[in-house]
């Protein structure tokens, strides 16, 4: 299920939702999709009922965002050397924080839900 929703929340300021529900083949449950991010309260709530072990991770390694999206290491790294996608250090380590995996999803289906127009 996907659902997109555009409101004018300002003159000139627009809110976009989205709603992804989608199931991934690692065996993972369905999770959702938002443009913005859910609070750490929010996001240890949703993991009530999961199994020791089982914790949604707020920030992930480069091998994990690559196997989330399905693409290659290699093109998570060109990613965030451009700029599409943000991350932050922790000490010496780089992490992608789920926030900005959720956002660079959003704005790749919202840029896929314009309308193209010929050229």
């Amino acid at each position: 299920m996907c659902k997109l929703e555009l409101e004018e929340i300002s003159a000139g300021k627009y809110r976009l939702t989205l709603l992804l529900d989608m199931e991934i083949t690692t065996g993972l449950p369905p999770i959702l999709l938002t443009e913005s991010p859910s609070s750490t309260e929010d996001r240890l709530r949703t993991n009530k009922g999961k199994g020791p072990g089982q914790v949604e991770r707020l920030a992930l390694t480069v091998e994990q965002t690559a196997e989330m999206l399905g693409i290659g290491r290699d093109r998570v790294y060109n990613l965030l050397r451009t700029g599409q996608l943000g991350s932050i250090k922790i000490g010496k380590l780089r992490r992608i924080p789920r926030s900005a995996l959720d956002s660079y999803v959003a704005r790749l289906l919202a840029e896929d839900a314009r309308p193209h127009l010929p050229q």
